[in-house]
């Protein structure tokens, strides 16, 4: 975001940093909205144990039939 407020083009900071434009863009309407609270990703995906379709034996033990 420094780039961008420095004045640096959308365009240049994504090649710089080998993205989209459009994650540049949506980076800077995060970071305007609410700082760097706003633009750090958050997790991602089911949390840990969350529908589990092995039981917990076959988990541990994956070569088993």
């Amino acid at each position: 975001m420094r780039a961008v407020r420095a004045g640096r083009d959308r365009r240049e900071v994504a090649e710089l940093l080998g993205v989209t434009v459009e994650s540049v863009t949506d980076w800077w309407a995060a970071w305007q909205a609410g700082g760097r609270e706003a633009s750090v990703s958050k997790t991602r995906g089911r949390r840990v144990g969350e529908h589990q379709v092995l039981d917990p034996d076959r988990q541990q033990c994956p070569d088993r039939p």
